[in-house]
């Protein structure tokens, strides 16, 4: 069995950003329209109804893999990729 799947054949991956949604829901439930994360190596950007407000998660991802960050252009959040070109 592969070290990236648990018993139920769905990815690890999954599974984490599946925490990680949850735990934004409940940040959500305390008034919070955005919460950003990093330092996790998952790019997300998940978005969820709350008492009739838009609220957002976002997960910068990481730059060994996936190449991402956010970007804030003064109004709202991007998920960028940086074009990474071979040495």
């Amino acid at each position: 069995m592969s070290r990236n799947y648990q018993k139920n054949n769905v990815p690890v991956e999954e599974k984490i950003r599946a925490i990680y949604r949850k735990t934004a829901s409940n940040l959500f439930a305390q008034g919070y329209d955005y919460v950003l994360m990093g330092h996790t190596h998952l790019p997300d950007d998940y978005v969820e109804q709350v008492d009739g407000r838009t609220c957002r998660y976002l997960n910068s991802g990481d730059w060994i893999r996936n190449f991402s960050y956010l970007e804030f252009d003064g109004k709202d959040f991007h998920r960028r990729t940086h074009p990474v070109k071979e040495i």
